[in-house]
């Protein structure tokens, strides 16, 4: 008899050979024996799915079970993960670059994308582009690939990058984000950059010079022009980025667990009542708190409204095909040089 934990089997051999498959972990005080690497949740299926190593779990929310596994989805680690926009498949990124694209129901490989540097390619994040079907990447090895959702076997998967840029940042990129609503990226990168791009055109839009430190985390608060950035000593700033002057920031916020102690953060999302008007930033750091911020001041300071350029312009064209190309620069700023720190 031998148990193998990493894959939770049972194998007995006798006169008859048989493999026996466990839902629970071996330690009963963690969901998982493999340490969580990321995780998502279907407001659709009602659906966590948390990778693990190589696999992924996938636990029903309603009665907190496990309902099925995705085994050895790659050669190493899975680092990213994102959903289609019906929540049927699970495109996922790893440690070495690669990205495939899974059907939810039955665990199965469906797609496989054209991947980034297996050297340097670490993906950092992965974004859909909604009703445009497509899939937005960014990796340590500086590139930014928008991928049609599209599986094609007479096409090799560098056939299906519509548009690509490389160079974006100075370092790795380690963070990114994807507003459908606004038509934008934004990268956060080890060279304590945010870049913002045009998301039709892969166009360098803005930039923020800020952080002092490896920005870490970037998200949009949708559905408003807000951009919240965040860096690896726990400093957090909110920007507009449609001001008539100028991206402003509106709000600078360090998250200390003491006076003394500043404790980077891991998680971010927002939450906005369009009945109530009231907008909520919840905010997970490294120390395992959760905190929840009413920022409804700042719509209510700025007079913000939704905004949503991309719905009924019939100017877009989302498949738009851009050959790849590096990004220069030659304009950017150097490393610790004229580094400002804005704050409100």
């Amino acid at each position: 008899m031998r148990v193998v934990p990493k894959h939770r089997r049972l194998i007995i051999g006798s006169r008859v050979f048989k493999v026996f498959e466990y839902k629970k972990p071996f330690n009963s005080d963690t969901s998982d024996d493999n340490p969580i690497l990321c995780a998502l949740f279907s407001s659709i299926r009602f659906e966590f799915y948390i990778a693990g190593e190589r696999s992924i779990n996938v636990w029903n929310a309603k009665n907190g079970k496990p309902t099925r596994c995705f085994k050895n989805c790659f050669e190493s680690d899975i680092t990213c993960m994102a959903l289609d926009k019906e929540h049927r498949k699970l495109i996922v990124g790893s440690h070495l670059g690669k990205i495939k694209v899974f059907d939810l129901l039955s665990g199965v490989c469906i797609n496989t994308l054209e991947s980034h540097s297996e050297e340097n390619g670490e993906i950092s994040f992965i974004g859909y582009g909604d009703e445009d079907l497509t899939i937005i990447t960014t990796a340590w090895d500086r590139t930014i690939k928008v991928h049609k959702d599209d599986r094609n076997e007479n096409q090799r998967p560098s056939e299906n990058v519509l548009r690509a840029m490389r160079m974006c940042h100075k370092k790795d990129i380690i963070s990114g984000d994807y507003a459908h609503n606004l038509g934008l990226i934004a990268t956060g990168g080890k060279d304590n950059l945010v870049r913002i791009w045009e998301y039709e055109r892969m166009k360098h839009d803005n930039e923020i010079i800020a952080h002092k430190d490896e920005v870490t985390t970037v998200k949009f608060l949708k559905p408003f022009p807000l951009l919240m950035t965040a860096d690896s000593k726990g400093v957090m700033y909110i920007w507009y980025i449609n001001h008539p002057d100028g991206k402003k920031c509106v709000l600078k916020w360090i998250n200390k667990f003491s006076m003394e102690i500043d404790i980077p953060i891991s998680a971010v999302d927002s939450h906005y009542d369009p009945d109530t008007g009231k907008f909520l930033l919840l905010i997970g750091d490294e120390k395992g708190e959760v905190k929840i911020q009413d920022i409804t001041a700042i719509i209510t300071h700025y007079d913000l409204k939704p905004v949503d350029i991309v719905t009924g312009d019939p100017k877009r064209n989302p498949t738009r095909y851009k050959p790849i190309e590096n990004y220069s620069l030659d304009s950017a700023v150097e490393d610790g040089d004229n580094q400002s720190e804005m704050e409100t």
